[in-house]
């Protein structure tokens, strides 16, 4: 027993010391590891280089109107006494592509940055990317020559608030290691571009700080949007079809009735079919932000005031088909709208009130008049037409300018 003891005494002793040692080994090797590690790291930093390249940029005016886009130029200046390789803004290069080029933009209170959605796709680097700049010499970033890319912080979406905005450029190539970076690149890149990304070096320069001043747009913005009457060219029912989100258009039943008091082709670039498709199809895009479920059926109606003709198209609002065929094209290409009087676009107006009444107890449908002319349209020009019984119908004036249609809401005041 005695020896049994022992000898299980021994054994567990044994197996003490191995587990202790285990633990040891598995200290030593996890700093060994820490330490490895820390000296990897320490051992690759990011390199910067010391070179003297500066950075300034300048506007041709610093008055603008919004609508307009600032014209700023941009130069990295080499002050190096030789010779060195620079690399313009590439596809990306506004976002996490390297060499970053990127406008810091100070804005006045309530100013909403615009927001541009891009797919991850970006173009393969070029050989006549990289750019030789003697000494003494001056490299833009951006020159169109080089085909380069210019910077999406620069478009005029950006500056539809009134006011001063300040302007700081920063170029930077720190931490640039491969060709490939910054997304998932359309074509393959040479293979000297790895050998001349060597010759690129890494630093950062910061320009100087210019400030710019955008009046208001003389002709105001698109109602419901922000877009200045200067930019309105060829929308196409880009405009109309926004107004469908609202939430005064999400009922059950929406008529849609389209009452033409005026020519509408004379200066869209497109048939009166072809925009009504255009407006069906942004409905379509949008149908998930208007929140409109199977039970929601919008009907479309084309009208003339001084014509019996109609034209009526029924859709479910999940839009998977065009309602609007080849025989609604014929049709609508046939019509011959004159430009009418204010009168005549009055008793038109009437016309259309009565023969799409709309209960005042009934909450589940809603009529919309869209009346195409550049006649003005005033409240009283709709609430005098409107029976005691009856639920106003909402209206908008729409005007067909620079390739669009731009609606004008008429605002008509509650009953008592």
């Amino acid at each position: 027993m005695k020896v049994q003891n022992s000898s299980s005494s021994f054994t567990r002793h044994v197996i003490i010391a191995a587990c202790s040692m285990i633990a040891i080994l598995a200290v030593v090797n996890a700093h060994f590891f820490v330490t490895q590690l820390q000296v990897a790291t320490s051992a690759a930093p990011t390199k910067v280089d010391d070179v003297d390249i500066t950075c300034t940029i300048s506007a041709q005016k610093t008055d603008y109107v919004v609508g307009e886009q600032p014209e700023i130029s941009v130069f990295l200046h080499n002050n190096e006494g030789r010779k060195v390789t620079l690399v313009g803004s590439l596809d990306g290069s506004d976002g996490g592509r390297s060499p970053h080029c990127d406008f810091e933009i100070a804005a006045p209170p309530g100013h909403e940055r615009a927001v541009f959605g891009r797919c991850g796709n970006i173009n393969a680097i070029r050989i006549a990317d990289f750019v030789d700049v003697p000494a003494g010499g001056k490299f833009d970033p951006f020159s169109r020559e080089n085909g380069f890319f210019s910077s999406s912080k620069l478009r005029w979406e950006n500056f539809v608030t009134p006011g001063r905005y300040r302007f700081t450029f920063r170029y930077s190539t720190v931490g640039w290691t491969r060709i490939e970076d910054g997304g998932l690149v359309l074509g393959k890149p040479p293979a000297v571009a790895s050998v001349r990304l060597r010759d690129v070096p890494r630093f950062e320069a910061t320009s100087n700080t210019i400030e710019l001043t955008f009046g208001p747009p003389p002709n105001g913005f698109v109602y419901g949007t922000q877009v200045p009457m200067s930019r309105v060219a060829n929308r196409g029912s880009y405009f109309i079809s926004g107004l469908f989100s609202k939430p005064e258009f999400n009922v059950s039943e929406l008529d849609i009735v389209w009452l033409l008091a005026r020519p509408v082709g004379k200066e869209w670039p497109h048939s009166l079919f072809n925009g009504l498709l255009e407006l069906e199809r942004d409905i379509q895009w949008k149908r998930i932000a208007f929140k409109l479920g199977e039970e929601h059926r919008w009907r479309q109606h084309v009208i003339t005031p001084d014509a019996d003709w109609t034209s009526e198209a029924t859709t479910h609002a999940d839009w998977k088909v065009s309602t609007l065929r080849e025989s609604d094209r014929r049709k609508l290409d046939e019509i011959s709208v004159k430009e009418l009087g204010r009168r005549e676009i009055l008793s038109g107006l009437r016309q259309t009130i009565q023969n799409f009444k709309v209960d005042a107890t009934d909450k589940s449908r809603s009529v919309v008049i869209f009346v195409v002319t550049d006649e003005p349209l005033l409240p009283v020009d709709v609430s005098s037409q409107i029976s005691k019984d009856s639920e106003s119908p909402i209206v908008f004036r729409v005007a067909t300018r620079g390739g669009s249609w731009i609606p004008y809401p008429v605002a008509v005041p509650a009953a008592d």
